[in-house]
């Protein structure tokens, strides 16, 4: 997929997202990759970004992240520190921390148990 030169992808971008507007909204298509050819001012020239289909990746990512429909928990993430009690979504699967736990990824520790499927 690729950007238009009126509003293509900057070098810093990398991993942001590539958003068409589409029924009224919003909608994510992509990330950003890369910015195209060797023009050095964004946005300009004939060079076009390079992105990456999240859509097509959308499984992988759900069942290595978590975040999949119909988990009512956030995505674990491994920067932040969980009180005891705390429900993340991770793998398909929503966990409840049993102690204070802080990079430990649920599945993968005993401090995390297991409360329902996504």
């Amino acid at each position: 997929m690729y950007g238009t030169t009126s509003a293509t992808a900057c070098y810093g971008d990398s991993g942001g997202p590539a958003l068409v507007q589409a029924n009224g909204g919003w909608q994510l298509v992509g990330a950003t990759s890369r910015s195209g050819g060797t023009n050095s001012t964004c946005g300009t020239g004939t060079d076009n970004a390079v992105y990456t289909d999240v859509v097509a990746y959308r499984q992988w990512i759900d069942s290595t992240i978590g975040g999949g429909e119909p988990c009512q928990a956030v995505a674990w993430r491994s920067g932040v520190n969980y009180p005891p009690g705390s429900a993340v979504s991770f793998q398909n699967a929503e966990w409840q921390a049993q102690y204070w736990t802080y990079g430990q990824a649920p599945g993968q520790s005993w401090v995390w148990q297991p409360i329902g499927e996504c």
